[in-house]
């Protein structure tokens, strides 16, 4: 069975919490399931990421966002009233 696994940060290196939680989630997961992770990222993955997230993943999709960009959607967050998690994350060409 396929599963799309989504997270806001590539899973590794494990440095954090967020990307421990996710790592050792995704190494279970992949005993019963094809995993396809799909991560949204604000600089460009360890190289050695998508070697040690192959041995989990079917395919990896990582989208990277420029602070620039980030910055841009907070500020368009605040003056909507959309949660600022929500517009940090925002990127409409993830919709494609």
């Amino acid at each position: 069975m396929k599963l799309l696994f989504v997270t806001s940060r590539v899973p590794w290196p494990l440095d954090k919490g967020d990307k421990l939680r996710a790592f050792h989630q995704l190494k279970d997961l992949s005993k019963k399931f094809e995993v396809y992770l799909f991560c949204i990222n604000e600089l460009p993955p360890d190289p050695k990421a998508t070697e040690v997230l192959k041995k989990y993943c079917k395919e990896i999709h990582i989208v990277n966002m420029s602070k620039i960009r980030v910055l841009f959607n907070l500020v368009n967050a605040y003056f909507t009233g959309t949660p600022l998690q929500v517009g940090y994350f925002y990127n409409s060409g993830i919709q494609n």
